[in-house]
């Protein structure tokens, strides 16, 4: 039958004799002892992290593990803590049924070697920096979203006005209406500087035409129109028998014209 308490005895005293004043009896009844560890043990100015280590037997250590507990002394944050802790639970499986604390410790001592770093891990600085990461990331994270909701907007839209065409609003009507006014404007303005006046166009006539409608106007005038002479010979009926001449649509009514050849 094995004899817990005299083993867990021997195994304080050679902790005791190996740690010296970073050992430390916690407790009695169950026996708990602390232990101080730095990656340098007695070199202050290389060690920027330390912890301070507990272990506490139940009634049937070692054939079951001890209760482990880790206190940060300098140097790591929360997160680190509960990593160490997590190792040497792990390692405490390893080594059931034999003395273990001090291998615990020196695992400790090791993992504390690799996280040896000047830079306070849980310093206010470093606490400012990561708080302004994750802000940013926040931020970067939002302007995603907001870029990804704008751009399946745009799309929607897209695809309603294929479907739909575009809408017709009050704005979008009052914007056509001024768009047609002025082009309607413009195209009056164009042909009224192109249309001719009657005078312009009495004036351009070839003098043989001028002359064969003064000849027909005194021809009816003087009732004389089968007679022959100098009036009747100017006259061709097929000007007058023949289609509407286009040149003369202009013109409303004959009155228009006589004023004309009056002037």
């Amino acid at each position: 039958m094995t004899d817990y308490k005299e083993e867990q005895s021997m195994e304080l005293e050679a902790l005791e004799s190996i740690f010296l004043e970073d050992y430390e009896l916690i407790s009695v009844d169950p026996i708990g002892v602390s232990l101080r560890l730095e990656p340098f043990p007695g070199e202050e100015d290389k060690n920027y992290v330390g912890i301070k280590a507990c272990f506490t037997f139940p009634e049937t250590y070692p054939d079951v593990e001890p209760d482990i507990s880790v206190e940060s002394i300098k140097g790591l944050n929360d997160n680190q803590i509960v990593e160490l802790v997590q190792l040497l639970k792990d390692e405490a499986q390893n080594n059931l049924e034999m003395p273990m604390v001090y291998t615990l410790a020196e695992v400790a001592k090791e993992w504390l070697e690799k996280n040896n770093k000047e830079e306070v891990e849980d310093s206010m600085y470093s606490k400012m920096i990561a708080k302004q990461e994750a802000i940013k990331e926040k931020e970067e994270e939002e302007r995603a979203k907001a870029e990804a909701a704008k751009k399946k907007e745009i799309e929607e839209k897209q695809t309603d006005v294929k479907k739909y065409g575009h809408p017709c609003t009050v704005e979008g009507f009052n914007e056509w209406k001024e768009k047609f006014l002025a082009e309607t404007t413009e195209e009056k303005e164009q042909v009224d500087e192109n249309k001719v006046t009657g005078r312009e166009f009495f004036a351009n006539l070839k003098s043989s035409t001028r002359k064969e409608l003064e000849n027909a106007e005194a021809a009816l005038v003087s009732g004389d129109w089968g007679t022959t002479g100098d009036a009747d010979a100017g006259v061709q009926e097929d000007l007058f028998l023949e289609g509407d001449d286009p040149d003369l649509d202009q013109f409303d009514d004959f009155d228009e014209l006589d004023n004309l050849s009056d002037d």
